[in-house]
């Protein structure tokens, strides 16, 4: 093909995109330091986005961890999945357990500021005795 306003032939659009990973691969590759500044600025324009989707998050992740897994991208045997798998539920553990912490900290937190306030709490309904006191008082004002 030839473009119109030019007579250099025009490559097709995946010959072009394949030949500029290649060359920034391998330009990456020579480059370790400026590999690292590159992933660690995407990811956090990836964060900010993810952020600005999902306004609950608590902050914008700043922090990455880069990992190689160059090595690994062959077939990963099973006792290597069984131990990913043991991370991942070890990790969910831990998240779990960190919930449950805050959550107690938090009712303890709420009890004393109950305990501060020292509210009286009316006589409960499954009293019996206040319940036949109630029950005694709206037969005398029926009556």
């Amino acid at each position: 093909d030839i473009h119109p306003n030019s007579s250099l032939p025009i490559q097709s659009n995946d010959a072009v995109i394949e030949a500029f990973y290649k060359n920034r691969f391998d330009y990456l590759l020579r480059n370790p330091s400026k590999a690292r500044d590159e992933i660690t600025l995407f990811a956090r324009r990836v964060g900010e986005l993810v952020h600005e989707r999902l306004p609950r998050l608590s902050r914008v992740p700043h922090r990455v961890d880069i990992s190689d897994q160059r090595e690994s991208k062959g077939n990963i045997d099973e006792r290597t999945l069984l131990q990913m798998k043991h991370k991942h539920t070890l990790s969910l553990i831990a998240q779990r357990r960190q919930l449950v912490k805050k959550m107690m900290i938090q009712t303890k937190k709420n009890q004393i500021k109950m305990e501060k306030l020292n509210i009286k709490i009316p006589l409960k309904l499954n009293n019996s005795s206040c319940f036949r006191e109630l029950f005694e008082r709206t037969t005398t004002e029926e009556q």
